[in-house]
C-alpha cells in the first residue's frame, strides 16, 4: 500500500514544567528541548522506519534545516510532497508539558497562506491507496479528497479545537473512511456532529479509532468497541507518542492484520517514544515492536 500522510513538519520546542500555568500566572520551566516534530514528519518518519511506502505532503518555509529534511530521506520518507514556499517562515509549535498534560501553541507560518496557491504546490495523489490527513488546511484537505478515489482517514488532531469548525469539519468527516482522536479531540467531533459519546460518533463512520493516553486505545466498529490497553512504561515525555501510534496502525493496515492488532501495533510503538524526550528521538527495531506487541495482547 501507498501512503500519503497530509500534516505539518516543524521544529517543536518543548517546554517541561511541575505544571500547566493558568491565564495571568507563570510557573518554572524544568527544561526546555528542540526537537524534531510536526504530527505529518512524526508520523511518516515511524512509517518509513518500518518499511512503509510513505510519501510526506507538508509545506514548509525557508528556514525549514535542510538536516531535518535528509533525515526524513534516511528514514525512507518520500519528500516529494514536500513543498518550500520561499516567501515565509516554517512553522513552529511551543509545547508544554507536565506529566500527561500538554498545551500547544502553533505558528502556522506559510500554511497562512491562500488556500489556492497551497493546493496549487501539492503533487498529484491519485497513486496513493491511503491519504492519512492530519494537521494543516482543511479547506486544502477538502479539495484534494474530492476526486480522490482511495481511503481516506480523518485525523485532525489538535487543530480541531481552533482551525475546525463544523462547517470545515463535514465534508472531510463525510468523506472519510476512519477518523482517529483522542479524547480531548473526541469531545468536540461530538458537538460537530451533535453527539455526546465516541460510540455515537462510531456509528457514523465505518472505524473510529480513539486514543486513551496511558489507558491505551478503543477500537469501534459496526457499534463494537474493543479496548487495547496501553504497554507500562517509565514515561518522560508523550510528545509525538499519539503519532508513533498512528504509524504503527497503518503498518499493521499494510500487514492486513484486523484493526485490533493494528492498534496493538500502535500501542507498541508509541510505548518507545514515551521513554524518552521528542517525537523522533527513537526508532526501535520491528522485533523490539513485536515484543512488546505480544505483551500488549497478553492484556486484550
Amino acid at each position: 500500500m501507498k501512503f500519503g500522510i497530509m500534516g505539518h513538519s516543524i521544529v517543536d520546542t518543548i517546554l517541561f514544567s511541575e505544571n500547566i500555568p493558568t491565564p495571568n500566572t507563570s510557573t518554572r520551566v524544568i527544561e526546555m528541548r528542540d526537537t524534531w516534530g510536526g504530527i505529518g514528519a512524526n508520523i511518516s518518519a515511524h512509517c518509513g522506519n518500518v518499511g512503509l511506502d510513505v510519501r510526506l505532503y507538508s509545506v514548509i518555509g525557508n528556514d525549514f534545516p535542510l538536516e531535518f529534511e535528509r533525515h526524513l530521506e534516511r528514514m525512507g520518507v518520500d519528500l516529494s510532497g514536500m513543498v518550500r514556499l520561499e516567501d515565509g517562515r516554517s512553522p513552529k509549535c511551543l509545547l508544554v508539558t507536565a506529566e500527561e498534560d500538554q498545551v500547544a501553541l502553533v505558528y502556522q507560518g506559510v500554511y497562512e497562506k491562500d488556500t489556492e496557491r497551497v493546493l496549487g504546490a501539492f503533487p498529484q495523489v491519485d497513486d496513493l491507496d491511503v491519504m492519512h490527513i492530519t494537521s494543516g488546511p482543511p479547506d486544502v484537505y477538502t479539495k484534494l479528497v474530492s476526486e480522490f478515489k482511495g481511503k481516506v482517514h480523518l485525523d485532525p488532531a489538535q487543530e480541531i479545537h481552533y482551525i475546525y469548525d463544523k462547517e470545515k469539519f463535514m465534508p472531510l468527516f463525510e468523506r472519510c473512511d476512519a477518523m482517529f482522536s483522542n479524547e480531548s479531540e473526541a469531545s468536540v467531533a461530538a458537538k460537530f456532529l451533535g453527539v455526546d459519546t465516541p460510540e455515537e460518533i462510531a456509528k457514523k463512520v465505518d472505524m473510529y479509532v480513539l486514543t486513551r493516553s496511558s489507558k491505551g486505545s478503543t477500537v469501534l466498529i459496526n457499534g463494537e468497541a474493543s479496548n487495547v490497553p496501553s504497554y507500562k512504561t517509565n514515561v518522560v515525555d508523550t510528545t509525538g507518542a499519539g503519532d508513533a501510534f498512528r504509524a504503527g496502525f497503518l503498518w499493521g493496515m499494510d500487514l492486513g492484520e484486523d484493526p485490533v492488532d493494528c492498534a496493538i501495533r500502535g500501542g507498541a510503538l508509541g510505548s518507545f517514544i514515551v521513554e524518552k524526550v521528542g517525537p523522533q528521538s527513537v526508532f526501535p527495531k520491528k522485533e523490539q515492536i513485536e515484543e512488546r506487541m505480544e505483551v500488549i495482547r497478553s492484556g486484550v
